[in-house]
């Protein structure tokens, strides 16, 4: 999930991941693949799906 980090992930459904940018904490959360697309990638083989967000997780922010 990192520009250098390898991680494995034993959620084998279709997710996305947030990682807070202040306590390192990683979360699942459901997305819908198939509803990610890109009009200027027709005929391309896509072998990997990703939704990676960043930011500051709620528990973080109450503890401000």
């Amino acid at each position: 999930m990192g520009e250098a980090e390898t991680r494995y992930d034993i959620v084998v459904e279709p997710h996305g991941h947030f990682r807070c940018n202040q306590c390192g904490t990683i979360y699942n959360f459901t997305v819908d693949m198939k509803q990610h697309s890109a009009a200027e990638l027709t005929g391309f083989r896509i072998d990997e799906r990703n939704v990676y967000f960043k930011g500051i997780c709620d528990s973080c922010l109450s503890n401000k």
